[in-house]
């Protein structure tokens, strides 16, 4: 039994609304993903959500529960049993952190739904420093398959000796409004993110690492690689590795279309690949994602081209 990617949709901030939170614009990409597939949420037997900078900062309860219980609207109560649902906090690698663990829900043959969902917003709109995301979210729903296609083997690696080089916080420090020079100063949760300057050419050198070492341990040439899904932050990670692996059009860019994505990156460049026909037309496809740590994950997955 395999685990096969079966849709995946993305979300971002609807024009003249205000600006959407994480949670509701990761609901409507899940809610989008499962009406795509013909499904709906008391089918999902796990929901996993990977998303990092969540509304107000939430903790607990999980954002995954929220999500779900956004998804499950018009079910009845009984529809709504039997999903299990969390967070998993693995900042720019989440997303295939989350798709392994619905994978090994699927191997054990515990569920045949699963759904990884991603989202990042600023916490709290204008009180941030240094925050330069794109707000977006996505939804990868996945099931069991029979046949030889899905995900084949994972690999996650963090080279701590660099994990100072990205950081985000919260401080409880005293903020003016932006929007009003006659506010006074007042104690505000206030997000700072950090990053260095060579983080960039390190997480490029990093996941070049991983790359190879993935690729010895599966036993494939670069050559055998049709289609690489990457992280698409930092913004310029993709254009690094293109030119350090002269990947060519066989690693996919979205940045021009949707600026610096954070947790949700790999999966719009899913969807744009999905999109034009380049992910099923290639057999091996390689999810190659980075982030803070530093940390590096892959996957390889494999599409039977004989169906």
């Amino acid at each position: 039994m395999g685990t096969k990617i079966d849709m995946v949709s993305i979300a971002g901030s609807q024009i003249n609304l205000r600006e959407e939170g994480s949670i509701d614009q990761t609901s409507r990409a899940a809610g989008c993903c499962l009406k795509k597939a013909g499904l709906d949420g008391s089918q999902l037997g796990l929901l996993v959500n990977t998303g990092i900078y969540r509304d107000e900062h939430i903790v607990e309860p999980a954002v995954a529960s929220y999500i779900l219980r956004k998804i499950k609207t018009g079910l009845t109560e009984g529809d709504s049993d039997g999903t299990f649902s969390f967070d998993v906090n693995n900042g720019g690698c989440g997303l295939i952190t989350g798709i392994q663990l619905v994978d090994g829900f699927i191997q054990s043959g515990g569920i045949r739904h699963g759904m990884v969902v991603t989202g990042d917003a600023e916490p709290y709109p204008g009180l941030s420093n240094s925050y330069r995301f794109t707000a977006a979210a996505a939804a990868i729903l996945l099931s069991a398959t029979d046949d030889k296609s899905g995900f084949l083997s994972f690999r996650t690696d963090t080279y701590q000796q660099y994990k100072d080089l990205f950081e985000s916080y919260v401080s409880w420090i005293s903020w003016k409004s932006r929007k009003s020079r006659k506010s006074r100063k007042r104690k505000k949760n206030i997000l700072s993110v950090r990053r260095k300057e060579n983080y960039v050419d390190l997480c490029v050198e990093c996941a070049t690492q991983s790359y190879i070492d993935f690729l010895n341990g599966a036993g494939l040439a670069p050559s055998d690689i049709d289609l690489i899904i990457p992280s698409q932050c930092p913004g310029e990670f993709v254009s690094g590795m293109r030119m350090q692996l002269d990947l060519g059009d066989r690693i996919v860019d979205v940045k021009a279309e949707n600026g610096e994505l954070h947790t949700a990156g790999p999966a719009f460049a899913l969807k744009k690949a999905w999109g034009d026909g380049r992910f099923k037309q290639a057999r091996n496809v390689l999810f190659l994602t980075v982030g803070s740590g530093i940390t590096t994950a892959l996957a390889l997955y494999r599409n039977d081209l004989n169906q």
